[in-house]
């Protein structure tokens, strides 16, 4: 995490510093705080789809179901890049067995 934290501090504008400090956040269940980076690196560029990842990675995390599941949709609609990663993401929503969410397990 060191690395993205000094790319952030060198371009606080790059999206993929962002994410990688989501990745990083969210591996140590730091989950609060890689939504906030996740939700930074989306908002500087909505077409990566590793950022959506991630958010939904922190969302689930949270125990925040729904809000995962729009994140994965989000991605599945736009059809972008690294769509497949995140549609792993969603079927992990379906581990977690929630009924409204049983629709998503067989797309």
């Amino acid at each position: 995490m060191e690395a993205a934290d000094q790319a952030i501090t060198w371009n606080p504008e790059q999206a993929e510093a962002w994410n990688n400090k989501a990745s990083a956040l969210n591996q140590m269940g730091q989950y609060e705080e890689g939504l906030a980076a996740a939700d930074r690196a989306a908002m500087l560029d909505p077409n990566l789809a590793e950022a959506w990842v991630n958010n939904g990675t922190a969302l689930i995390g949270l125990k925040r179901y729904s809000e995962a599941l729009s994140a994965s949709e989000r991605v599945l609609a736009k059809k972008i890049p690294g769509q497949k990663q995140h549609t792993r993401t969603g079927k992990r929503l379906c581990r977690a067995s929630l009924p409204s969410l049983h629709r998503f397990c067989h797309q």
